[in-house]
């Protein structure tokens, strides 16, 4: 998703991976962008990641894998702090089956779409 954005004119992407294999994956991708002062890349956790960052974003799309408990770790680290501008989003990529809270924090759930068994929460700022 983040190099989409980058196609498509965002200034800034910041990418979060705390998986090895898959942070050598992005790196390559990452090389042939042509501008490496638009990327960031953090070999962290999302929640680490979450609990450092000082800037703000305008949107922040989160796909923790499915079948661990990342995102009950992570919606915390949401409620507090300056993470997300205000009138941006947070799109959280989830299992069916998990059901996310209506409010996180500051955050309300704008909307949600369901493709098979993927869910898209959309979360701002009312």
């Amino acid at each position: 998703m983040g190099l989409e954005a980058l196609s498509r004119g965002a200034k800034r992407v910041s990418f979060v991976e705390s998986n090895p294999r898959h942070i050598i994956l992005l790196k390559k991708n990452l090389s042939l962008w042509p501008s490496e002062a638009q990327v960031r890349l953090f070999g962290i956790s999302a929640t680490e990641f979450l609990k450092q960052e000082k800037g703000a974003y305008d949107i922040i799309f989160l796909d923790p894998p499915y079948q661990t408990q990342e995102a009950e770790k992570i919606l915390p680290s949401l409620k507090q702090g300056d993470i997300i501008r205000p009138h941006g989003r947070v799109i959280f990529e989830h299992f069916h089956k998990r059901i996310l809270p209506n409010d996180i924090g500051a955050l309300h759930l704008m909307k949600r779409s369901q493709y098979g068994d993927t869910v898209l929460s959309i979360y701002g700022q009312s």
